[in-house]
């Protein structure tokens, strides 16, 4: 199940976020979403690539970079179930 989905600019500040119904955010989806910029761009500028999903314990973290508008964009879906693979298309 998809508990989050997050759109965040280049600069890390988060244009939209989506929870599922009756999911109790904490209200830190700015600091995540800032969090998240700095570790792709660390991957990015030690290793010259993007990341492309993060797997944690029980969450998976899931990146897909948009650049075709004039804003270079990038949606993050965290989901709790073992997917072993979510496609996005956008």
């Amino acid at each position: 199940m998809i508990e989050d989905l997050l759109i965040i600019n280049e600069s890390g500040a988060l244009l939209y976020n989506w929870h599922p119904q009756g999911f109790v955010s904490n209200g830190k989806e700015d600091l995540f979403s800032g969090f998240l910029t700095a570790i792709n761009s660390f991957a990015t500028f030690e290793r010259g690539e993007d990341i492309k999903s993060l797997k944690l314990k029980e969450t998976q973290i899931i990146f897909e970079k948009y650049e075709v508008l004039v804003q270079k964009l990038t949606f993050v879906i965290t989901t709790k179930n073992n997917f072993n693979y979510i496609h996005c298309s956008f």
